[in-house]
């Protein structure tokens, strides 16, 4: 369930969003770019994974750290090309990974590997993917 609360994760949360929706086009354009090549929210990967991981600090009760995987390695691959091209938005995509990331870690409180115990059986109507 996404529901934000008064605590610093969903503030941080809020702040990826924002920049996710208005950051990303707003320092592309200050950085000389016009509107129609600059990095928005739903066309841009990087844009909409900044926004994923706002969300998912949103997420109540927390995003399990597997879900993390893709778009983690997503900003991890693809931000240093996109900074050497000159895509100084990438860095917030950068701030907002490793941000979720701990902050993932940091509540679930368990280290790595993903599952601290063992996995509950599926009960009857549910999905179970071993």
């Amino acid at each position: 369930m996404i529901r934000p609360r008064w605590d610093l994760a969903s503030g941080l949360g809020a702040v990826f969003i924002a920049f996710a929706l208005i950051g990303y086009p707003l320092v592309g354009m200050l950085g000389g770019h016009a509107l129609r090549v600059v990095p928005v929210f739903g066309l841009s990967p990087c844009a909409t994974v900044t926004f994923f991981f706002g969300l998912s600090l949103w997420a109540r009760p927390p995003v399990p750290k597997y879900v993390l995987l893709v778009p983690l390695a997503w900003a991890l691959g693809a931000a240093p090309p996109d900074l050497a091209r000159g895509v100084a938005p990438d860095y917030g995509m950068l701030v907002a990974a490793l941000v979720a990331v701990t902050l993932a870690q940091a509540v679930r409180g368990h280290p790595w590997p993903l599952h601290a115990g063992p996995i509950p059986p599926a009960g009857p109507g549910k999905l179970k993917i071993s």
